[in-house]
């Protein structure tokens, strides 16, 4: 009922009907609504209010989390230009695909930036084809596209180190040359030599150090999975009790680690389908690329590549499903604050 008082004092009648309504629990959403007319609405974007960014749980996650990061600052998009070498693969090199001297050579391979000797991949005894790609981690930090990276690659045999060939200069300039766009590939003139350097940016960094963060609160994950598009109605362990009891299933996971990536300014996606959910996040503030997590994972890794691995992989499996066919949905969390779906205010879970 809405009415008001006109000027003689007589009240006026503006809505005089009576509507049922059901409420449902602070922690329960339902992903459809029927309006009076029994028109169903779809309501699956109002997923994102239990994105909680400043919830004060995920602030005391944030406040360890900065101690994980290489320069325990975390600032979202501002450290971008900031890449950091995490891998090289020597993919190819004169004996790749041969079994040269039985199966008895001996390769190793050096990497240099900016024209000085970094690290040794160390000896690989009796190589053949069976072994490439040969890895070789590395921590270093490029501080912009001009610094440049190559590789020399040797035969060791027991009489002498016998120089097999280098590679071109490579740099970020040269990002996605290989169809990753966390990655470049650099090859000798004569294309004997092929290596892959695999790179990530402060961004990547930055969700690295939530993850660890998260360990410290030795969150057990169940297999249970979400209701939807089965059934209409889901309950979600809110982001604070993820935290504080420990528990959480792939929806409760991926509501707190966009909570989490939000509060510092990374734009999170939660990606839906059918049974699951799993989190994303934009690279880079223009959304060039996206970079997927399997948070289901975290209890059974101690590694982060490993969650993005997995995550990637069902990324790519599913992208040209989402907003196309039922149940297989992307939500862009930040392109939905603009439409005004805010956070769940605080004195509402209190």
């Amino acid at each position: 009922m809405v009415s008001y008082i006109d000027t003689s004092g007589v009240e006026r009648y503006v809505i005089n009907n009576t509507y049922k309504i059901q409420l449902l629990a602070k922690d329960y959403f339902t992903f459809s609504l029927k309006d009076a007319e029994r028109v169903t609405h779809d309501m699956t974007k109002y997923l994102v209010k239990f994105v909680m960014p400043h919830n004060d749980k995920v602030e005391e996650l944030i406040s360890k989390a900065v101690n994980y990061h290489p320069k325990n600052i975390l600032l979202g998009y501002q450290g971008i230009d900031v890449y950091y070498i995490t891998y090289i693969t020597l993919d190819k090199a004169p004996y790749y695909n041969q079994d040269p001297f039985g199966g008895n050579a001996d390769i190793d391979f050096d990497v240099y930036i900016n024209g000085h000797f970094v690290k040794s991949s160390g000896e690989y005894s009796d190589v053949n084809s069976y072994y490439f790609p040969i890895s070789l981690s590395i921590n270093y930090h490029l501080f912009n596209k001009d610094d440049y990276i190559y590789i020399k690659v040797y035969d060791i045999d027991y009489d002498a180190n016998d120089y097999l060939g280098s590679t071109e200069k490579g740099s970020l300039k040269d990002l996605g040359n290989n169809g990753d766009p966390n990655a470049f590939t650099i090859t000798s003139l004569d294309n004997s030599i092929k290596a892959t350097v695999h790179v990530v940016n402060d961004v990547y960094l930055q969700a690295r150090a939530i993850f660890n963060a998260l360990k410290t609160y030795d969150i057990n994950y169940s297999s249970s999975t979400i209701s939807f598009p089965n059934e209409n109605t889901q309950r979600i362990r809110l982001p604070e009790e993820v935290l504080e009891l420990g528990e959480a299933n792939c929806i409760d996971g991926t509501l707190l680690w966009a909570s989490a990536l939000e509060n510092i300014g990374i734009d999170p996606i939660i990606f839906l389908i059918p049974g699951h959910a799993f989190v994303g996040f934009y690279n880079d503030s223009a959304h060039t690329s996206i970079t997927a997590i399997e948070t289901t994972l975290m209890g059974s890794t101690d590694n982060f590549s490993e969650l993005v691995e997995k995550g990637m992989e069902e990324y790519e499996q599913y992208k040209n499903y989402f907003n196309y066919y039922d149940g297989y949905i992307k939500l862009d969390v930040s392109r939905i604050r603009e439409e005004g779906i805010i956070p769940l205010a605080k004195e509402l879970i209190q």
